[in-house]
């Protein structure tokens, strides 16, 4: 909880010495009064609520493939907070940190394995990547984005990427044991190598392996809960930008909501990568910025006062979830009253 105060508080010390440096520069300090006297405060608040809606939607994504007793039970406010503890932690350390304190919480209040609950996280996560993939695919390829025709190449390369990524998440849910076998008679011949590419390779078949026995587990309750979920995870994906969109228009700015949507599912895969990284936050944050800026036509500034305003609602479920924590705490205390 400490080192998440101190990243929150790194976060808004360098978003403040940022709005200083734009300040101090007269084209700069021009957009940023003429930014705030077109915006309508009521709009931007409403525009960053629709965006929060997005966090008990996750929550709802999450207890569609959770096993049958702990789905029953599981409310969805409770597994709200327990996504804000995530956040909370995910912001502080790198890696997936976040991920297996929110198993371990939802493994202390239902009946489920904290081994269960983690992988059904996971499998959330893949269903969140593979219909983001989808829908950035589709927007770009179907909707004439602003794009600026010297990036178009390198956006057509990443949209590609994204279409082979989705395409191999939609095997692995539709045909997850085959496609295991298929990885391990790939993999056999590394794994018999001696040395670290031996280790490597055995170590990435056995998480494979985990996460296919997961999809194989929860597919085999019938095609619904994985239908579900996705339904869930298409509606979370375009209620958040829609969010960002009401705060953009709010702000006087003409940015398409297609473009919006666009943005927040792209980043959405490219910042993957930066999930694994201290301080991913602020590369996050360029990378929003510059799609942005490129698929909504929208002026530097215009996207900078977007990233921040995003920024600033990420901060806000951290603090929800210190808060959160402190609530959730009260699981292991009483765990361990009733073991005394």
């Amino acid at each position: 909880m400490q080192r998440a105060a101190i990243m929150l508080g790194l976060t808004l010390l360098l978003g403040l010495v940022a709005a200083l440096g734009l300040w101090q520069a007269e084209p700069s300090r021009s957009a940023l009064v003429e930014l705030w006297s077109r915006s309508s405060p009521s709009g931007v608040l409403l525009g960053v609520l629709v965006i929060t809606l997005a966090t008990p939607i996750a929550a709802i994504r999450w207890r569609c493939l959770l096993p049958p007793g702990a789905a029953m039970q599981g409310s969805t406010w409770t597994l709200t907070l327990i996504q804000c503890v995530a956040v909370l932690f995910n912001y502080a350390l790198p890696g997936p940190v976040g991920e297996l304190v929110a198993a371990g919480l939802v493994s202390r209040r239902y009946p489920v394995s904290a081994a269960e609950a983690l992988m059904a996280r996971v499998v959330v996560r893949l269903l969140g990547l593979g219909v983001a993939a989808l829908l950035a695919a589709g927007i770009f390829l179907l909707v004439p984005l602003p794009i600026p025709e010297n990036a178009r190449q390198v956006a057509l390369a990443g949209v590609l990427a994204l279409l082979l990524g989705a395409a191999s998440i939609g095997l692995a849910v539709a045909l997850p044991r085959p496609l295991q076998a298929l990885v391990g008679r790939l993999a056999a011949p590394l794994e018999r190598r001696p040395g670290w590419l031996g280790r490597l390779s055995r170590h990435a078949r056995g998480v494979a392996d985990e996460l296919l026995d997961a999809l194989a587990a929860i597919g085999g309750r019938g095609p619904r809960p994985l239908l579900v979920a996705t339904l869930w995870t298409f509606v979370g994906h375009t209620v958040s930008p829609t969010g960002v969109f009401i705060a953009a228009w709010a702000m006087g700015m003409k940015a398409a909501w297609a473009g919006v949507v666009f943005t927040n599912a792209f980043v959405i895969v490219g910042g993957l990568a930066l999930f694994l990284f201290p301080g991913s936050q602020l590369g996050w944050d360029a990378m929003y910025l510059t799609v942005f800026a490129g698929s909504t036509g929208v002026g530097l500034a215009d996207a900078a006062a977007i990233t921040v305003l995003t920024r600033a609602q990420q901060s806000l479920l951290v603090l929800l979830g210190i808060a959160a924590s402190l609530w959730v705490s009260r699981w292991w205390v009483r765990r361990g009253e009733r073991a005394g």
